[in-house]
């Protein structure tokens, strides 16, 4: 936590005092973010419960974008996603999440020296999803849950130049943000029974390690 604020501090330094300009106009950034997890924990059975609470979850998401700098630093741009999670809390029950949606940004760009540079990113985008909960053991248990989420961000991060062609980076997604959601749960087999939830949210990933991500950006003069 306390390493996370000294980041954000020195990154707002950077920004007021770094002005050279190193990403030219003209310039087509292609690349974006490739993610996936495996966690996988078992544990004995605990009486009277047969079944042993093991955990197990797979999760995998892609975000290629495509930009253009329209001034020496200035890079705007959009993006796809697209997640899939699979979650088993115990055997007899599994969870499964499909994400997609798309995106607008605007990134600014800080020569620090050395091939390395501060960019702060504001984005704003809507993903659906796509949730059903499966349980084997008691099919009137079984959910499907879909919906909306529109969201407004800040993600800033440290790029490096590998090569004049190639850059790698890695920044706070979702450093401060504001997001709607709305959904609809209804039991399967479809029946009467439905709800419907709508939530507004505000927070930031500086809470926990979550947000940290790693990409790359292709850089085409």
């Amino acid at each position: 936590m306390q390493i996370k604020i000294l980041l954000v501090l020195f990154s707002i330094c950077i920004i007021a005092t770094t002005v050279d300009a190193q990403i030219k106009k003209g310039t087509v950034l292609l690349g974006g973010q490739i993610g996936f997890s495996l966690q996988k924990t078992k544990n004995d059975p605990a009486p009277p419960n047969p079944y042993p609470p093991d955990f197990k979850s797979t999760n995998i998401t892609l975000s290629p974008a495509f930009g253009k700098a329209i001034k020496d630093n200035l890079v705007i741009g959009a993006d796809i996603y697209y997640s899939y999670l699979k979650y088993q809390s115990y055997q007899p029950q599994q969870q499964k999440n499909n994400a997609y949606g798309a995106g607008l940004f605007v990134r600014k760009y800080n020569d620090l020296g050395k091939g390395f540079y501060f960019f702060v990113q504001g984005r704003a985008g809507v993903t659906y999803n796509r949730q059903e909960t499966e349980d084997l053991l008691a099919p009137v248990n079984n959910t499907l849950s879909k919906g909306y989420e529109i969201q407004i961000a800040v993600y800033p991060g440290i790029a490096y130049n590998v090569s004049k062609k190639l850059q790698m980076e890695a920044g706070f997604n979702n450093l401060g943000y504001l997001q709607f959601n709305h959904s609809k749960s209804t039991a399967l087999p479809a029946s009467s029974w439905s709800a419907v939830t709508n939530n507004f949210s505000a927070g930031s990933s500086l809470s926990n390690f979550s947000g940290l991500t790693l990409g790359f950006r292709i850089l085409l003069m």
